[in-house]
């Protein structure tokens, strides 16, 4: 459309040209697709969610930590900071009434 920015890909950038392409590529360079077209069921995504959903735990963990202002130990099969009361409310959300899982 005109007046919209187009997309343009950091690959085209002319640095990049010269380094060969060794992992897969996301549909038409875009994330999002990949992930819908393994929702349908058509192929798979290039990160699987054993190791996405991990790699997430650590970092919400260290923004548990961060936030708390101290060290915690964290506890990934409880889903909790050890001996961190106030850890709690930060990682199960507090949903209004009527909203709840």
């Amino acid at each position: 459309m005109k007046g919209e920015t187009e997309y343009s890909p950091a690959a085209d950038h002319a640095a990049a040209k010269e380094v060969p392409q060794s992992l897969p590529r996301a549909p038409q360079d875009r994330h999002i697709l990949e992930w819908v077209e393994a929702c349908k069921g058509v192929g798979k995504t290039f990160s699987p969610f054993e190791f996405g959903g991990h790699v997430t735990e650590i970092g919400a963990a260290g923004l548990v930590a961060l936030r708390l202002g101290r060290d915690i130990e964290w506890d990934g099969q409880a889903m909790e900071a050890k001996g961190e009361p106030a850890a709690a409310q930060m990682v199960e959300p507090q949903r209004r009434k009527g909203w709840g899982a």
